[in-house]
């Protein structure tokens, strides 16, 4: 019977609370004495028993104060939360072992004293003041260091203000989710970068190959593939292959990283990947991969650049 009781209320306040935005008002706010507070309670009632079986009008009217004093803090208390929007803006990933930042944006027509934004699973704690309208804060989820793909669900906002004897509340039911990008690590695979007029040079460590992939030159491989252009400039063997991406041929200035063909465990080739992928968007070529049985055609820009390092992060 409790545990129904406990479902329907989780219920009833999702659905009250689901959504990135909310502006909190009188059926969106939750208010209780806190710990302080109870105990302060108590003290008054004991002072109210004592001042009226002793007759003692000064232990009474301290009672009296101390009951208005509550009384004065939860109206405060509610009236600081009132007419507070709160709009969930999203994420902003990050590299492990750096936690990624909730963005919100806080608006209120006064002055918000003592916020505080809390997620028990997520680690999130942080406490704000909002003195104006716009006001955006970034929050680092500190149980997000470790990469992967971590679930945003329920944030909870509250406040003791003014005295700490009352704590107010609201939460924030959200659906979205957190990325953590594999650490970049340098890998020790040497790349070949291609200038528009097809003529070979060498770049960084493992930039890009165009319609062919570079491996190591091992004992045995057959010697008519080697790719001698690279040995005069690197003196080290690369054998060539050519790519096989599907139906889709590799063009001019393009490049294509299997995860399969880095070496070390999953992830230290996760890493390398993080690495070969950052260094294409930052020398504006295109870039593409294959993790297991996901494969993601070679582009460019920031979206596709989301793409590819969230799937390193959930893979």
């Amino acid at each position: 019977m409790i545990g129904w009781f406990r479902s329907y209320v989780e219920q009833l306040i999702l659905k009250k609370h689901a959504g990135p935005r909310t502006t909190l008002s009188h059926n969106t706010i939750y208010i209780l004495p806190s710990k302080d507070g109870w105990l302060f309670l108590t003290i008054a009632l004991v002072n109210f028993i004592l001042g009226v079986n002793y007759q003692n009008n000064l232990i009474l009217a301290t009672a009296y104060l101390m009951a208005l004093l509550m009384l004065l803090s939860l109206l405060m208390a509610y009236f600081n939360f009132n007419g507070l929007t709160i709009h969930y803006l999203g994420t902003k990933a990050n590299f492990s072992p750096c936690s990624p930042l909730a963005q919100f944006e806080l608006n209120a027509a006064h002055p918000v004293q003592a916020l505080v934004f809390s997620s028990t699973s997520l680690a999130l704690s942080e406490q704000c003041e909002l003195n104006g309208n716009n006001t955006q804060i970034d929050m680092p989820l500190n149980a997000c260091k470790q990469r992967g793909k971590y679930k945003i669900k329920k944030v909870s906002i509250s406040s003791n203000y003014p005295f700490g004897l009352v704590k107010v509340w609201s939460y924030l039911y959200l659906d979205d989710d957190a990325y953590v990008y594999p650490t970049p690590l340098a890998t020790q695979l040497s790349g070949i970068s291609y200038t528009h007029d097809g003529v070979p040079e060498q770049d960084s460590l493992a930039n890009e190959a165009l319609s062919e992939q570079l491996y190591r030159y091992q004992k045995g491989m057959p010697v008519n593939r080697v790719a001698w252009k690279i040995y005069a400039k690197t003196d080290q063997l690369f054998i060539k292959q050519t790519l096989d991406v599907g139906q889709y041929e590799l063009n001019d200035n393009e490049v294509f990283y299997r995860f399969d063909e880095l070496n070390g465990d999953k992830e230290t080739r996760l890493s390398n990947l993080s690495y070969l992928i950052n260094q294409a968007q930052n020398n504006n070529i295109k870039y593409g991969m294959q993790l297991g049985s996901l494969l993601i055609k070679p582009a460019h820009g920031e979206q596709h650049l989301k793409r590819c390092m969230e799937s390193l992060s959930e893979f």
